[in-house]
This record gives structure tokens, sequence and C-alpha cells, in this order.
């Protein structure tokens, strides 16, 4: 997501007073009631957030710490103040010194200062409005850095390497001094992280010296730091040694079969005798006098007209955070760094270790916070474990009850069943057994009573002609008689 940058609206003072001869331009530590009043919303966006009064969520001094915060979150914020008096860059140390606390824990959001011409309008203040410096940290996830932008010849120039911001949650002092011979520091809690010249760290002027273009290189100017050795000659034959060779372990296949093959060929493989293109040696040229330039004059194109000459007349806001919470305290211009010194010192130095101590016991207390919720959390999870584990016990041992009373209750359970069903069997066995057993006494007797039925068949029969012979021994007899 592409961000708006801040503008500090610049802050009317109210604590404050000073002369149009003073050294201070503006100066605002936030301690007043009133000290918003001189803020003026800009009118060329809907959705400019709330600004208000806060010491924040923990401070080194009540009073002290109260600053202007940006009150609503994902907000873009256009407001802007009038210096006491306007301040000309020209021939001038310009010390812009503001304190940034961000509070929330910022993810992304930007928290510096413009410096805009005595003709700015408030109310169409935005981020296309013209400035003549940008100045503060800029913080979104990873990406933490201090803008410094000047404006030349219609140009905004960043830095070419940025420092760091600071992204922690304490009140950070940032100082911007350009010095009217062109240096510059930039301090972050009165400590220097970088400085230089504006020449060499912003690209927005041409280098003072170039080379000189009327200048030619000798014609006797040897820059070849080697040369070949002419005593290095290539070895005879070095270029009839071939880079490939028949690879003299391959034999033709056995399933090879030239009429339907074709006549078989031994792959190539590198020859381990082949060295290469030959090259000659080289060695240190004893002529060389290094590589030549031209001598360096002065640019004539250079010049710093026009550079840091602007005037300013209001202190800006122009910014877009996600998260609110970001708190300005203790703005000051001046262009006197001593002054500037001595009222961070007054306002945020004096403090610095008290809001360590008191963030330090908060964040303490936050932890043990965080600890004892997280041990009640474990021991109500280690608790509702016991008491789930000891109604699954319960409802085991129930459900064992229930399956006994049901053994119990149940005419037939499946086990009784079962053995009434072996038992069955068993009878059944048993009864089969015996039928059989039965069966064969049956089919003994029947056998015993159809040969004792034979047998006294038999012996009718016997008996039969028995009796026959006897009768008709009888009958012989009587007629024996008769005759």
């Amino acid at each position: 997501m592409r961000l708006n940058l801040f503008s500090l609206a610049t802050l009317l003072p109210t604590v404050f007073i000073s002369s149009v001869s003073s050294k201070v331009f503006f100066k605002e530590d936030f301690t007043s009631d009133d000290s918003l009043k001189a803020w003026v919303k800009s009118e060329a966006k809907e959705n400019i957030g709330a600004i208000e009064l806060s010491s924040g969520d923990w401070y080194a001094d009540k009073e002290n710490s109260r600053g202007l915060k940006l009150a609503q979150d994902a907000h873009f914020y256009d407001y802007s103040a009038p210096l006491i008096t306007p301040m000309s860059l020209k021939d001038n140390d310009l010390v812009l010194q503001f304190v940034v606390k961000y509070q929330q824990d910022i993810d992304c959001g930007g928290a510096y200062i413009k410096l805009l011409p005595p003709t700015a309008d408030p109310k169409k203040f935005n981020g296309d409005s013209e400035y003549s410096i940008m100045f503060g940290p800029d913080v979104c996830g990873a990406d933490s850095k201090i803008h410094a932008i000047i404006n030349y010849n219609n140009t905004n120039n960043e830095m070419i390497k940025k420092p760091l911001a600071r992204k922690d949650q304490l009140s950070h002092q940032y100082t911007l001094w350009i010095k009217k011979d062109k240096t510059y520091e930039i301090r972050v809690d009165n400590s220097i992280l970088r400085n230089g010249t504006l020449a060499d760290d912003w690209s927005m002027l041409p280098p003072k010296e170039i080379h000189d273009p009327k200048e030619v290189k000798p014609a006797d100017w040897d820059d070849r730091k080697t040369i070949p050795d002419e005593k290095d000659v290539k070895p005879e034959n070095y270029d009839d040694i071939p880079k490939k060779i028949v690879d003299p372990a391959a034999s033709k296949p056995a399933e090879w079969d030239d009429d339907m093959d074709g006549d078989w060929e031994a792959p190539l493989i590198d020859n381990p005798e082949y060295k290469g293109e030959w090259k000659q040696k080289e060695i240190e040229n004893p002529d060389y006098k290094g590589v030549w330039t031209a001598k360096l004059i002065p640019n004539p194109d250079y010049s710093e007209e026009g550079l840091l000459e602007q005037e300013i007349g209001f202190i800006g806001i122009d910014i877009w955070t996600v998260k609110s919470g970001t708190i300005f305290d203790n703005i000051i211009l001046t262009n006197d760094f001593e002054e500037a010194s001595e009222f961070g010192n007054k306002t945020w130095a004096a403090f610095v270790q008290t809001e360590i101590d008191v963030k330090d016991k908060l964040d303490k207390e936050e932890q043990e916070k965080r600890e004892k919720e997280a041990a009640k959390a474990k021991a109500e999870a280690e608790a509702e474990a016991e008491r789930k584990k000891g109604e699954d016990d319960k409802d085991a041992k129930v459900d064992d009850k229930d399956l006994e009373l049901e053994d119990d209750l149940k005419p037939e359970s499946n086990v009784e069943s079962e053995k009434k069903e072996e038992s069955a069997e068993k009878e059944e066995s048993s009864e089969e057994e015996k039928s059989a057993e039965k069966e064969e006494s049956s089919e003994e007797q029947s056998e015993e009573k159809e040969e004792s039925s034979e047998e006294e068949e038999s012996s009718e029969s016997t008996e039969e002609e028995v009796s026959s012979d006897k009768e008709e021994s009888s009958s012989a007899s009587d007629g024996k008689d008769e005759l």
C-alpha cells in the first residue's frame, strides 16, 4: 500500500512568545490546553483524522509528556500551523527538532514534519503541496527510515542513503541541523547518525569537479598492466591434438546388425591430451603507467544558487497512518543549535530514564499478567482434561454395569443363548446317538425276530411235515385195518 507522507501541521506557539528578531521561529511543548488551536485542519480531503492532546498510555510526567496525538485509525492527517515569523533559509543555519512516540507499537505510518512556504494555504494543504524540507521517521513493516528531503529547482530530493528510524514505543528526539556552509547533521536522541555535505549525500547538485574534457591521453602512455611473454612459444603440433577421440574401450554390441542398423561407429570422448586453445602467457608490463584520467578541474556548471534559500512560513503534518496513537511533542524550529539543544534537554532528555523505567515496569506487569493467564489457562485445560477423563472412566464403568444388568435382566443373554445352543446341540447329538443306537437295536431285534420267525416257520413246517407224515401213516394203518 502506498502511503502519503506525514506533514506535521505547524504549531502556533501558545506557551513560548518570541519577537520577530528571535532565533526561535516555532516552539511548542503542548503543555497549554490551547495548544491545538493553532492547528488548521485541511479541507483538501474528506477523511482527515482527528487530533487531540494526550500524554499517552504511559508517561514520565503527565503534563510534560502531553503532545499532539493522531487519534483515528486508517486516516490521513493534514494539519498546518504558522510560524511566529517567516524564516529565511538563506545564509542561515536551520535546526528542526521534535519528539515522536509510537506508543501504539506502529505497524505502518510516518511521523515527519514539512516546512511550507509563507504562501501556503492551510485549507488546501495536502500531499501535493509545495514544501522546502521534509524530515522525520517513517516505519512500515520491516522498512524503517528517516526521511530528509530537500526541495531544489522544484524537485524533491531524497538522501542517497537514509538512516534508520526507531520503531519501539518510547519517545525519541529527531534533529536535523543544516548549516549555512551546506554541511549537515542528523541526530536521534542527541547522537549523530549521519553527517556530511549536501553535495555529497544528496543527488541534487552537479559534481563540484569534472575531468578536463580538453585534456588528451599522451600517445606514449602505456596503460597495459600486463603484456604477452614473448619468450613463451607454442609447442610444435599443439594444434594437431584433437579435442575428441574415439573411445578405445567401446566395442560393437553383439546384437548390432550392420544390415539393419548400419555401420557401427565407436562413440567419441574428451581427449585427455587436449589442453585447449593455446594462449601466450602474460607478464607484468614494465612500462605500465596506470589508468590514464584527465585531470580534475572545477565544474563550470556547478552552482548552489537557490539551494536552501527559500522562505518558510508554516510547519505541516501530511501523514497516512494505519494505527492511531502516534504522538508529536516538543517541536522547535530555530537557526541556533544551542537553543534547540537546551529545549530538548529540558523537555525530553530530563524525562528519558523515567519513561524507560515506567515502560519497563508496565512491560514486566504485562508479562507477569500473560504468564498468570497462561498458567491459569493451562491449569484449567488440565482440570478439564482430568474432568473429562473422570467422566469417560465413569461412563465406562456405567457401561460395564449396564452390561452386567442386561445379562441379569435378559431371559436369554447372548452367553446363555450360546450355552443353550451348545447344550441343545449336545442334546441333539445325544438324541441322534440314542436314536442311532435305538435304530441299531431295533434292527438287531428285527433281525432276531426275523431269524426267530424263520426258525418258527421252519419248526412249523417241520411239525406240519411230521403231522402230515403221521396222518399219512395213520391213514395207511387204517387201510390195512380195513383190509
